[in-house]
């Protein structure tokens, strides 16, 4: 709070993004997604004179509520970024938009993403900009599987996880591992390897648990399948969020089969 405080008071842009950001991924870490928009709305709106700032935290805000499932009201928040940049915007901040615009795309399974996010992924690299890169790439990779490509995800999940190393990024790392576990998965009944991802990492965590239940039901074993519903139902409320699946489908699909 003083941190935020103060790049106000000074009016220092780099300090207002980084602040808000961290703000809005601890929040997010904790399981409370609306505590998350409510730092970025107050946020938006203290900066309503610094259009870099709007343009980046409003695009923030659009990948939050893509999060959620809403997509409508993120558009809406992605047509304000856009509406906020102009012609003496920071090169930082236009490519965190670039950034933010991509992974909303890649949330909301918009078409023909793969042009845009991978031009984003180049530009957030050259810059070395490793957070923005790894970020999107975390979204970039389910994308890719979620539209029929899973092959041309293969060469990026190593790249995450490359990355991931060099800059010692925890979460990212247990970003990779996940996508490694899910293609090593692809035919595999046997149980999971026992991969472990850090609890703040809600989206790695859900991943694993659908992995498992999948496993699980390809064994045929009902007590698993079950004990995985279980854990995914806990993890649902844990995380806040009403749209990261529908649990009942999964419980009926494993039921019927």
């Amino acid at each position: 709070e003083r941190g935020l405080l103060e790049a106000y008071r000074r009016n220092d842009l780099p300090g207002v993004l980084a602040m808000t950001r961290l703000m809005v991924n601890v929040r997010d870490a904790q399981g409370l997604p609306e505590h998350a928009l409510a730092e970025l709305d107050h946020a938006l709106t203290l900066a309503s004179n610094l259009p870099d700032v709007l343009l980046v935290l409003n695009g923030v805000r659009a990948c939050v509520l893509a999060g959620r499932g809403e997509i409508r009201a993120g558009r809406r928040s992605l047509e304000a970024a856009e509406g906020a940049r102009g012609p003496a915007s920071a090169t930082s901040a236009v490519l965190q938009a670039k950034v933010n615009a991509a992974t909303f795309g890649c949330l909301a399974l918009d078409r023909d993403m793969t042009g845009p996010a991978g031009l984003a992924l180049s530009e957030a690299r050259t810059l070395s900009n490793d957070p923005s890169y790894l970020y999107l790439l975390s979204w970039f990779i389910p994308y890719l599987v979620a539209v029929g490509k899973r092959t041309a995800a293969t060469p990026w999940i190593r790249s995450l996880g490359a990355s991931a190393s060099v800059t010692e990024h925890q979460w990212r790392r247990a970003d990779a591992a996940v996508f490694d576990e899910a293609m090593a998965a692809v035919g595999d009944p046997s149980a999971a390897s026992g991969l472990e991802v850090p609890p703040q990492n809600g989206a790695g965590r859900w991943r694993l648990l659908l992995l498992e239940l999948r496993r699980a039901l390809w064994r045929a074993d009902r007590a698993a399948a079950e004990s995985c519903l279980q854990d995914l139902r806990d993890h649902h409320a844990l995380m806040g969020e009403s749209t990261l699946g529908d649990i009942e489908a999964f419980a009926a699909c494993a039921l019927a089969y």
